[in-house]
């Protein structure tokens, strides 16, 4: 690779998420954008860091029933 950007068929939050959710026997939600991101890395930077300029809220596609029936939530994002 040497430093070059590859598109992975999944994403490493998602692979531990898998991990933590086989070692807890628990559930998992995935957080889906309403809108999604661009599939090229370097436009996605672009979309995230005018969000993050914003201080944007994007829309997600789903939710959580019964949020309070939980009693530990493991949160999980990409950190560009």
């Amino acid at each position: 690779m040497g430093g070059s950007i590859v598109n992975l068929p999944v994403g490493h939050t998602e692979i531990i998420a898998k991990q933590i959710m086989h070692l807890t026997q628990s559930e998992m939600f995935k957080i889906t954008p309403a809108r999604p991101y661009p599939e090229d890395y370097t436009e996605t930077t672009k979309v995230a860091e005018e969000e993050k300029r914003k201080n944007a809220r994007p829309e997600i596609v789903g939710k959580v029933d019964d949020m309070e029936s939980y009693d530990v939530i493991y949160l999980g994002y990409p950190n560009w």
